[in-house]
């Protein structure tokens, strides 16, 4: 878990967490079975792919198009 964060600010984003993994699992579900690939083995090269990505990677300034911002 992120430190410092309060017990309902780590629930909330616990519940973040949650979904967004949800949503990657079926999108790489649905991709996997459209191309005709194993599940499990895309699955486990998207983790490696996105591990590597994380290693090497920065995101403090990595912008987002404005269909990906929230807005309130």
């Amino acid at each position: 878990m992120i430190e410092g964060l309060t017990p309902k600010e780590a629930d909330a984003w616990g519940s973040e967490m949650a979904r967004i993994i949800t949503g990657t699992i079926h999108e790489l579900l649905l991709a996997a079975d459209r191309h005709n690939i194993d599940r499990d083995s895309a699955v486990q090269h998207f983790s490696a792919l996105f591990s590597t990505i994380a290693d090497v990677a920065t995101f403090e300034h990595f912008e987002l198009g404005e269909a990906d911002e929230e807005t309130d």
